[in-house]
């Protein structure tokens, strides 16, 4: 994990969370409680 996380960081930076532009996906209050993760391709989500 330690070495996964050094690539990581050596990849993407400091920042752990990335947050998609407004342009790109605009915020709604219907989907305030969900959250998604994407990876290679798939998303997976949930809901409170």
């Amino acid at each position: 994990m330690v070495l996964n996380n050094l690539v990581a960081y050596l990849l993407n930076g400091p920042k752990k969370e990335f947050r998609s532009g407004e342009k790109f996906a605009k915020k709604r209050s219907e989907h305030e409680g969900e959250e998604w993760v994407f990876m290679n391709g798939v998303a997976a989500g949930r809901t409170e």
